[in-house]
């Protein structure tokens, strides 16, 4: 065959593999959503476990969504009264503070940063001592009836 038939072939040949490789990265999971389980409510959702300090430091950081009925739970050993921050994040999101097993507090609709700018991230932090805290997509906690007083359980 002549090289002007080639060419449009190995074009349309790296196009289909540009778009699948973009199709299954865009369709990757971020974290393993399935670590745990947390009985919130009358509501179960598959979790992300964050129990390290390096997987709390990262959290939910370069996620594009969060799957149905999932979220991040970060555990602690003691009550402490942690900084959440948005570095990294590319949605927006609800974070539910519990202390013992049960909801003190929720975040709602908290943005990705517009500004990447670290010094310039705000802060958000729990009313009182926590010994866990969930995050969920923005929104999923009104939508799953989570709120102050809801308990929590990980199962």
């Amino acid at each position: 065959m002549r090289l002007e038939v080639w060419i449009p072939v190995v074009f349309v040949v790296i196009g289909i593999g540009v778009v699948i490789g973009f199709i299954g990265t865009n369709q990757q999971v971020c974290r393993d959503f399935t670590q745990g389980q947390v009985l919130a409510g009358n509501v179960t959702l598959s979790v992300a476990l964050a129990q390290t300090p390096q997987e709390q430091q990262t959290g939910l950081s370069g996620c594009r969504s969060i799957p149905p009925n999932s979220g991040m739970y970060f555990t602690y050993t003691n009550p402490t009264n942690p900084q959440f921050w948005m570095k990294g994040m590319l949605i927006p999101i609800d974070i539910i503070w519990i202390s013992g097993s049960q909801v003190i507090g929720v975040e709602t609709h908290v943005p990705a940063p517009t500004d990447h700018k670290t010094e310039l991230l705000p802060t958000y932090k729990p009313p009182r001592p926590v010994t866990a805290v969930l995050e969920v997509a923005a929104g999923a906690a009104a939508q799953y009836g989570i709120r102050e007083g809801t308990p929590v359980i990980l199962k």
